[in-house]
């Protein structure tokens, strides 16, 4: 397109200068009359030229509007995105809580394990003397005179139940046995 503007404006130059190149007078009409053809085609070029123009000059206001629009949004986003990033650190947060929370569950869990055991092997003398005067007479206030328990296993059965009074007494007394009951 621009070649043939550039053309037809070489021609209208031509039109409008005398043979030495020298520009003609206003009153030279005739010769521009002759060459009406020349002088349409130049109108119509610069009248689609022009057409040409306000068309680009309003795809570039429609992309402008869509490039605020997007701009509009991204802030729009920006917040909400960091908000949702907060979000995502809470939970990793609440996540490596309750990760540590089953983890002193588990060791509490195997600390109750173990003194269960050391319990059970206190209270088997026990057991296996009570065997000797079963079935129930009627005799439970009655002192055990036969028995094959030892005083070392009459300290073991202390040693532990002293030792689960005093576990008892510390989960108890543990904030965050307390906070955990408490649903914080």
């Amino acid at each position: 397109m621009t070649t043939d503007i550039t053309g037809l404006v070489v021609e209208l130059h031509d039109l409008l200068t005398d043979w030495n190149g020298a520009d003609l007078p206003d009153s030279s009409l005739p010769r521009v009359d002759i060459l009406c053809g020349t002088v349409r085609r130049a109108a119509d070029a610069l009248t689609a030229q022009a057409a040409e123009l306000v068309e680009a000059r309003e795809r570039a206001d429609r992309y402008e509007h869509i490039a605020n629009d997007h701009r509009s949004l991204i802030g729009e986003i920006k917040p909400a995105l960091a908000e949702a990033r907060g979000h995502v650190r809470q939970l990793q947060d609440f996540n490596s809580r309750r990760e540590m929370d089953v983890l002193a569950i588990a060791r509490s869990r195997d600390e109750a394990l173990a003194a269960l055991k050391v319990a059970e092997e206190a209270l088997e003398p026990f057991a296996e003397a009570a065997a000797s005067y079963d079935p129930d007479e009627g005799d439970g206030r009655d002192i055990a005179w036969s028995h094959d328990f030892t005083i070392a296993s009459l300290r073991r059965a202390r040693s532990a139940l002293e030792n689960s009074k005093a576990r008892l007494a510390d989960a108890n007394s543990n904030p965050e046995t307390e906070q955990r009951e408490a649903g914080v």
